[in-house]
């Protein structure tokens, strides 16, 4: 056990410790006065401390294994919760005595900083919290299961602390759940709006901000965006939601995207699993939208799904009209080249891949490769490629190699 005086600039090993185990749980009074340790071992038994731990006591009326705190405010107080019931201590930790309250055998008590007799308590099914000191609990309806909660700084000076939990949703897979997009003030962290989706799948991508408007993908199956408005909040009925395609219908394994678009020009352009999401030409693709009629431009098969975000350049458009787009997916880490200009509605070009299936032959067209990694670079790609001022394309993949392009 080791102690600081100094805010931890430097730390102290106690004198004495009155259990040969390590570990277990420590709490110290709101002023430092005392500190009650509860080791872990066997017998689990609390001690206390006021000289730190150059004598310590046995903490009476407490059992084995007890979970404790201190009361942030009033350095006489401690919390703990030991066999299912709610403790309370008024002497500095020598004594407890149970105020009758009924706890999870699990629960944990938190304390809330600046806050007399205010303590929460999470166990893995439920929050609980008293504003007396234990003497009454009221149970917050939250997840289903929380591992942990903690306090932030409340909205207005003086005012409650803000209370985060963290836990499980319940739900599973990537397509069960709605997902939400949020609206985060950047200095405070406090949440300014949130949007939810109108259709399951975790939203995984970065988020696009383009003249007014966020742009972003879902696992689901779905190119979205919403309007985002100065003072940080979404325009009500703005949100907009597409349907992807990964030339199948398979409800189980939808057109997912974790692929940030790339907004250029009224076009958004996005990487899309197919069917098998590491099966290779299962309906991998590189998707084309057209923000103006909000409709899918075209598509182009890829081998593998192309999880990046794409690197545009606008370098040629003055002399032919076209921006070409740069993607790489999955292994062997290929770098595809796309042309592309307003009112296109089909790939300029393409290039056939075969490969062999159930002892057939069959062909794909696919967007064009512009670099194939050989040998040991040949891995699984997820970096999405980037540029200097030269208009050299860097861009690395699963196998530890940075790959340059000249």
């Amino acid at each position: 056990i080791n102690f600081t005086t100094d805010g931890g600039a430097t730390w102290e090993t106690v004198k004495h410790k009155p259990d040969p185990a390590t570990g277990g749980q420590v709490a110290m009074s709101a002023d430092g006065s005392s500190t009650i340790w509860v080791p872990n071992s066997v017998s689990g038994k609390p001690y206390v401390t006021t000289d730190l731990g150059e004598t310590w006591y046995y903490v009476e009326g407490l059992g084995f294994n007890a979970k404790i705190a201190a009361d942030r405010v009033n350095p006489k107080v401690f919390y703990a919760t030991c066999d299912g019931l709610f403790y309370v201590s008024k002497d500095g930790g020598v004594t407890f005595e149970s105020t009758g309250q009924m706890v999870a055998d699990a629960a944990e008590p938190v304390t809330v900083f600046g806050q007399e007799g205010n303590v929460w308590i999470s166990s893995s099914t439920m929050i609980m919290y008293t504003e007396d000191g234990g003497e009454s609990f009221q149970t917050v309806k939250t997840l289903p299961t929380v591992d942990s909660i903690g306090f932030g700084k409340g909205k207005k000076d003086n005012s409650y602390p803000v209370v985060y939990a963290e836990g499980d949703d319940g739900e599973n897979g990537y397509i069960t759940g709605y997902a939400r997009l949020l609206s985060l003030d950047p200095k405070t962290g406090f949440l300014r709006d949130s949007v939810t989706m109108p259709y399951p799948g975790d939203l995984r991508s970065a988020v696009t901000y383009d003249g007014g408007t966020c742009y972003f993908t879902s696992k689901g199956g779905y190119f979205y965006a919403v309007d985002l408005l100065a003072g940080g909040t979404f325009r009500t009925g703005s949100l907009r939601a597409l349907k992807l395609y990964n030339y199948g219908s398979d409800a189980a394994n939808p057109a997912m995207s974790t692929s940030t678009p790339t907004v250029y020009n009224g076009r958004a352009y996005v990487g899309v699993s197919g069917v098998g999401q590491f099966k290779a030409y299962s309906g991998h693709n590189i998707t084309v939208i057209d923000l103006p009629s909000w409709r899918i431009a075209y598509t182009v098969r890829t081998q593998g799904y192309p999880q990046t975000s794409a690197l545009l350049t606008t370098a040629y458009e003055a002399e032919t009209g076209y921006v070409c787009l740069y993607f790489d997916n999955y292994t062997p880490g290929k770098l595809r080249m796309l042309r592309d200009k307003p009112g296109q509605t089909a790939p300029e070009t393409t290039e056939v891949e075969t490969v062999v299936a159930g002892g057939k032959i069959v062909s794909y067209d696919t967007a064009p490769v512009l670099f194939t990694p050989s040998g040991a670079q040949q891995q699984y790609a997820i970096c999405s490629p980037i540029t200097d001022e030269s208009g050299a394309i860097y861009f690395k993949n699963d196998s530890a190699y940075l790959m340059a392009l000249t």
